[in-house]
């Protein structure tokens, strides 16, 4: 890299209008060695320039923001403890989309071992989570994930996929804890589930309001953040987008709702942000109220790579969130892990 840095800078002085192509490879050169400024500078020169390429000036002046806020955050890091839940929870095979109870003592979340099953944990007397045991009673032999559950956990809508009942290719379902069991799923129907992917779903505080991810027609980029509610009739209405303030042009997914209405989480590659997806916050004083601009969580929370599906306790103090990142090496793992943080 440092070779090639030291070609295409030569060039540029003898040529600074041959070619805007080289101030994009610079750009890339710089950033493959983390000189964010210097690359974020090249990306702009390669957006002055161009102008035969659209699609690639737009993918620059993305490109060049990225950097900017990188180097930003970077410098003005946020309190950060991540501290992994433990063996009882995390494999050697990806563990994410955690949800806690209310009280804290319970999480169920989702484990990949070539497919998609649910499993469940509970604290020890010490405080720390035991081992997993899968969820039987909702497990199938279909990729089933990605859910939510009501405050009193007794309603669980989660996602399965390529069902003989589904719409598309994912569709949301619910089952009811009754007699000490779960009810066998069903398809919430037509009016919430579409021709397309539609999953990651998170209930209301009352469980009337139903927030979830899908790329239905109708979306502002990739997956956008979509809303439904029950009516007087106790029936789910028509999903409605949750417009530009929230969604981007990018992907928009894994919503948390808080406890207590007020605050949303979610991760979206389509904003400005470390790399990858980054997790956004955004909040509102009443419920009938528009939610307010998203704002990026911060470094180191979030990362070069993925981070998402956060949650956070009822009392605000504990948030857990999956990671690729091992946090104690500072390498890539090849899988995702459960973490928790103050």
């Amino acid at each position: 890299y440092q070779k090639a840095e030291s070609g295409f800078k030569r060039v540029i002085e003898a040529y600074p209008d041959y070619d805007p192509e080289m101030y994009y490879s610079l750009g890339m050169v710089y950033q493959d060695q983390k000189k964010y400024l210097p690359a974020a500078a090249s990306f702009d020169e390669f957006v002055k320039r161009n102008t035969n390429n659209p699609e690639k000036k737009t993918k620059a002046a993305s490109l060049r923001d990225n950097l900017l806020f990188r180097s930003q955050a970077m410098t003005n890091p946020v309190p950060f403890n991540p501290e992994n839940v433990g063996n009882g929870i995390n494999t050697n095979f990806s563990e994410y989309s955690p949800s806690l109870s209310l009280d804290g003592g319970t999480m169920i979340f989702t484990r990949n071992i070539g497919q998609e099953d649910f499993y469940i944990s509970y604290k020890d007397s010490m405080g720390n989570f035991g081992k997993a045991m899968p969820l039987i009673s909702l497990n199938s032999v279909f990729n089933d994930g990605a859910h939510a559950i009501s405050a009193d956990g007794t309603y669980l809508v989660f996602t399965s996929c390529d069902r003989k009942d589904a719409f598309g290719s994912c569709d949301l379902y619910f089952s009811i804890f009754e007699n000490g069991k779960w009810t066998i799923p069903v398809n919430m129907g037509h009016k919430v589930n579409s021709a397309a992917w539609d999953s990651q779903p998170v209930l209301s505080p009352d469980g009337r309001t139903l927030l979830f991810s899908s790329r239905r027609l109708g979306t502002l980029g990739g997956n956008d953040l979509w809303m439904t509610w029950r009516n007087e009739k106790n029936a789910w209405v028509t999903p409605v987008n949750l417009g530009p303030q929230v969604n981007s042009a990018g992907d928009d997914e894994t919503p948390f709702l808080h406890p207590d209405g007020m605050t949303l989480y979610f991760r979206s590659n389509g904003r400005v942000g470390m790399g990858n997806f980054d997790i956004y916050v955004c909040r509102r004083n009443d419920i009938h109220e528009p939610w307010g601009e998203p704002e990026n969580i911060g470094y180191p929370i979030n990362s070069e790579g993925a981070e998402g599906a956060f949650v956070v306790s009822l009392e605000g103090k504990k948030a857990y969130f999956s990671s690729d990142s091992d946090y104690k090496t500072g390498k890539n793992m090849k899988q995702l892990d459960i973490y928790s943080m103050d």
